[in-house]
């Protein structure tokens, strides 16, 4: 939805990241993006260059996607 996207923008430029992004380190999964996608996509656009993340370990794929 562009309004969620340009919103979504909008407080990124005013506040910066303000919800880290969620990345499974479980072996198989390493480094694989589980939350925050649009957070990512969007920030990527606005030029950011790092971003808060938390490392999750979740062996079980069903369970990642929850």
């Amino acid at each position: 939805d562009p309004e969620v996207w340009a919103d979504l923008k909008k407080s990124i430029y005013r506040f910066g990241i303000v919800d880290p992004v969620f990345i499974n380190m479980a072996r198989g999964r390493e480094y694989t993006l589980i939350g925050g996608h649009l957070r990512l996509a969007v920030a990527k656009e606005c030029g950011l260059k790092t971003i808060p993340a938390v490392y999750v370990y979740i062996e079980d794929v069903e369970r990642e996607k929850n």
